[in-house]
């Protein structure tokens, strides 16, 4: 009805606050941001998994930390900030597909 859904944006808390700023002027808010929780080796498994069937070139142990060292120094830092304004909530990304998409759902609903 009317909304949008952003994934891997915003990253960085300067770019959070210039969509909020932004949102503002159209009189519009986030109001909902959905964290997908998954250890690091569960991550490193997945990525690893997809460079063996795609061969994506930047699916691979090196990339994956270089990514995961980005969004822990740029990103993370959001959850805190969605947090402290009642918009967060967390998801267990380790299920099924089926059962994380139902998570999903519920927290949107």
């Amino acid at each position: 009805a009317g909304g949008a859904i952003f994934d891997g944006f915003p990253r960085t808390l300067a770019q959070a606050e210039a969509l909020d700023q932004m949102l503002a002027k159209l009189g519009k808010q986030i109001d909902h941001v959905v964290r997908l929780k998954v250890n690091d080796e569960a991550l490193l498994d997945r990525v690893s998994a997809r460079f063996a069937d795609q061969g994506r070139p930047d699916d691979n142990p090196e990339s994956f930390k270089v990514r995961l060292d980005a969004y822990n120094r740029n990103t993370a830092p959001l959850l805190p900030y969605y947090a402290d304004k009642g918009l967060l909530t967390e998801v267990d990304g380790m299920g099924s597909i089926a059962a994380v998409s139902e998570a999903i759902d519920a927290a949107l609903a």
